[in-house]
């Protein structure tokens, strides 16, 4: 029974690529965001499953307040992106103390691209960009002692993951 917390969830779609005998695993997923019309589109697709949306602002979480611990799994994976550097810090030390042992936090933030420039300037879509050593960073100023992490980008170095792991 997996406990799993996926922070600014939106419209959840990586809970369309959970393989059918996988939700048997799965006590619960979090499904937590600020905006309620993606919770209650979350609600809509996936209320037959394991799924509870909540509605939290990040801030919350920042002041150690939102859904409660431990879990096995908590995931950011568009979040980090909109976080100033102190914030991001901050959210991930709250989010680390939610882990169980053995738990694992993932979270996704972009890389600098050239995409990214046709973003900011036609759609003035501006993201907060990290690079692996930036993320590393983020990993060592923010994890603590009790915890293993790494770090690595995706094949096309668009998105660099942060995987921390709470040791056993």
């Amino acid at each position: 029974g997996a406990r799993i917390l996926s922070v600014a969830c939106g419209h959840l779609r990586e809970a369309d690529l959970v393989d059918e005998a996988a939700w048997d695993g799965i006590a619960s997923l979090i499904a937590l965001d600020q905006d309620r019309q993606s919770l209650d589109g979350v609600q809509l697709r996936y209320g037959n499953r394991a799924v509870q949306p909540v509605w939290s602002r990040i801030q919350d979480l920042v002041r150690g307040d939102g859904p409660e611990g431990p879990f096995d799994l908590i995931y950011a994976a568009g979040l980090y992106d909109y976080l100033e550097i102190k914030t991001a810090k901050l959210l991930t030390e709250r989010l680390t103390r939610k882990l169980d042992p053995g738990g694992t936090l993932l979270i996704g933030n972009m890389d600098a691209c050239p995409e990214m420039a046709f973003a900011d300037i036609v759609q003035a879509w501006t993201l907060i960009t990290r690079t692996p050593s930036e993320m590393a960073a983020l990993a060592d100023a923010a994890v603590g002692p009790d915890f293993t992490h790494k770090v690595w980008a995706d094949q096309w170095g668009a998105v660099v993951w942060l995987e921390a792991s709470r040791k056993t």
